[in-house]
């Protein structure tokens, strides 16, 4: 059985009260930026304790609105990972969230040897902090994709100690061969973003409600990266309860048997 992490995109400000009523079988994913340090301690002190075991993985997002690292002028996005992974190690993430890039503007592979020497940076930080891993997810949709389907493989090679976090939802957006990529990165993918939409927008919706091929992706995960986390990274709005997602999740389990 897939190792499975609740993005706290789904229920964010006010609705944070649902994490808790999550079943301990279960991880969760913090997006960290969202918050301050003491934010933070408040809830995750009520739940690591459940959180923290190994059948319940708890990792963070990196940031992706304060940071982006295809923009020339944004100087401080070293100092903003290093606070998201001295908190990772503190709270004991398995891993951080490192999105290539935001919006892009320029020449293309000037932004793409910029964007790769500040993962370099990032990647000796992590090393350095010796805490969190770093994973590396495939961003930005249709124009702002700066590495394709292939620059995103050649791209992880040049990363040795990173591994990669498959976003389904960006991929099928930009028009990706999801299963062929799977096949293709195997054990390197320590984990995905699943969620559903229609192929022309980043909608988050729960996985079968729209056009990814479901039926084929799963059981091509379970084969090729069976260790991967997956990260049910849905929408606010998707649901209104912790139950709710819970019925979501065996109805699931029961279609695609796993």
């Amino acid at each position: 059985m897939p190792r499975i992490e609740i993005s706290d995109l789904l229920f964010p400000a006010f609705n944070k009260a649902e994490l808790e009523q999550i079943p301990a079988a279960y991880g969760m994913e913090i997006f960290y930026e969202f918050g301050g340090d003491a934010y933070w301690d408040r809830l995750l002190d009520r739940l690591l304790d459940r959180l923290q075991t190994a059948a319940r993985p708890f990792s963070i997002h990196g940031p992706c609105v304060t940071v982006n690292l295809a923009d020339t002028n944004d100087t401080a996005y070293l100092a903003r990972y290093e606070e998201t992974f001295a908190y990772a190690r503190k709270k004991g993430a398995a891993f951080v969230v490192v999105h290539t890039n935001e919006q892009w503007h320029g020449p293309r592979k000037e932004t793409q040897e910029l964007v790769k020497k500040r993962l370099h940076h990032i990647e000796r930080l992590a090393q350095r902090l010796h805490g969190a891993a770093m994973v590396i997810e495939n961003v930005g949709l249709t124009q702002y994709n700066l590495f394709n389907e292939e620059e995103y493989i050649a791209l992880l090679a040049e990363f040795p100690t990173a591994q990669a976090l498959l976003d389904v939802g960006h991929g099928h957006v930009n028009g990706w061969d999801l299963c062929r990529l799977v096949r293709t990165l195997g054990s390197r993918i320590a984990a995905f973003h699943l969620h559903d939409n229609d192929g022309a927008s980043d909608q988050h919706v729960p996985i079968g409600k729209s056009t990814i091929d479901w039926q084929h992706l799963l059981p091509t995960i379970q084969t090729y990266a069976p260790e991967a986390v997956w990260v049910l990274e849905y929408a606010n709005g998707s649901f209104k309860t912790a139950a709710d997602l819970m019925r979501h999740i065996e109805n699931v389990r029961s279609t695609f048997s796993f």
